[in-house]
């Protein structure tokens, strides 16, 4: 039986890699799906993000790169928080920074 509970759920993947992100955000849809209210992303960032080589290396230069951050909302029926507790320790996406909220509303 479904509550009248929401849940919001702000993810926020940070990743240089889209497919990565596009994966994560797969899986989490299928993970959410049965108690899956709304769902929507919030604009998407790019930020520039610098990598100093290896000291080792003879060339001492900065690599540039973009790294892309993308914020997707989940509003789902208040049974569900632990299913996305057991999602994110037990799955790992390579090369995705994930940070999390749970947000209770009446």
């Amino acid at each position: 039986m479904l509550t009248k509970q929401k849940i919001y759920i702000k993810i926020q993947l940070v990743s240089y890699n889209v497919f990565h992100i596009k994966l994560l955000y797969d899986k989490l849809f299928i993970l959410f799906k049965p108690f899956l209210l709304k769902r929507f992303f919030l604009p998407k960032k790019r930020k520039k993000f610098s990598v100093r080589k290896s000291p080792f290396a003879h060339s001492r230069s900065i690599e540039q790169f973009m790294l892309t951050e993308y914020r997707c909302c989940f509003i789902l029926s208040g049974n569900c928080v632990y299913s996305v507790t057991k999602f994110f320790s037990s799955v790992f996406v390579k090369n995705v920074a994930v940070s999390i909220n749970i947000l209770e509303k009446a």
